[in-house]
């Protein structure tokens, strides 16, 4: 729009896509005490093209799986705890077993040729990642490793054939780029099961806390809504440590706490 190239205004606008994925949570939840349904179903449509508008594929993710959670908090509370937290649980325990399920793109492209380039790509390196977790799965590789494990001498070039699409794709990057674009699988890495065992319950502690909190059933809903959002982002996208990530989900978190209601003096 100011002289930049499509391409350019899209890379830029993807980071932002994924913040304001997080973001649709407490805005929807302060629209919902100010409108009707019809308007807030009508402004939740317009923010979910927006954002898929933008070209983000992981904040489209992210909604697409936060929606379902929100939809089970508000429909099934009771349910809701127990189930995502089991899924939370199998996802992070049986993380270094699940890159094994998807075909090598290197050899075969079945059953993954629609997928984008950058999808494929998250494949290979969550595949490498796996490779390097299970040498030491126990304590990890150490802290921050996950960048210095291939420096950028060890950059390959991959092409990989889609025949049903008439054409071939590929990427050329280190085996491990910078992180494994997957919290999970980044944590496992570099801290082994030790870091995988305290960030599940770190994070099963934040279902604790809104289980126990004074809220209204829509609320705790939008809390499952944000929580599933921000997790699916982050199994797709960014590094665990990295600084401006980490920061936008706080300060989305704390917009959302904001926007829950607060129970009168005295009451329970």
């Amino acid at each position: 729009w100011f002289g930049a190239g499509g391409d350019t205004l899209i890379f830029t606008l993807k980071p932002a896509a994924t913040v304001a994925a997080l973001l649709v949570w407490p805005g929807l939840l302060i629209l919902a005490r100010r409108f009707s349904r019809p308007v807030v179903l009508a402004a939740a449509a317009t923010a979910f093209g927006a954002i898929a508008f933008s070209g983000s594929d992981a904040a489209v993710l992210g909604l697409a799986f936060g929606a379902p959670a929100f939809l089970l908090a508000l429909g099934r509370p009771r349910l809701a705890g127990p189930v995502l937290g089991a899924a939370l649980a199998g996802l992070i325990l049986a993380a270094p077993w699940i890159p094994s399920l998807f075909p090598d793109p290197r050899v075969s492209m079945a059953g993954i040729e629609y997928l984008p380039n950058s999808g494929v790509h998250r494949i290979a390196i969550w595949q490498t990642t796996a490779a390097r977790i299970h040498e030491r799965p126990w304590l990890g590789h150490g802290f921050d490793t996950a960048r210095s494990l291939y420096p950028q001498s060890t950059t390959v070039d991959v092409r990989f054939a889609k025949p049903t699409m008439g054409r071939s794709e590929g990427f050329s990057s280190e085996p491990i780029p910078l992180h494994p674009h997957n919290m999970i699988l980044q944590i496992w890495l570099e801290l082994g099961a030790a870091g995988a065992g305290a960030a599940l319950a770190a994070l099963l502690s934040i279902f604790v806390g809104l289980e126990r909190m004074p809220l209204e059933k829509t609320e705790k809903a939008a809390g499952y809504g944000f929580f599933v959002t921000a997790l699916a982002i982050a199994a797709v996208a960014y590094g665990a440590w990295q600084a401006w990530w980490l920061s936008a989900l706080g300060l989305s978190a704390a917009f959302l706490v904001a926007t829950f209601s607060r129970p009168a003096k005295g009451s329970s």
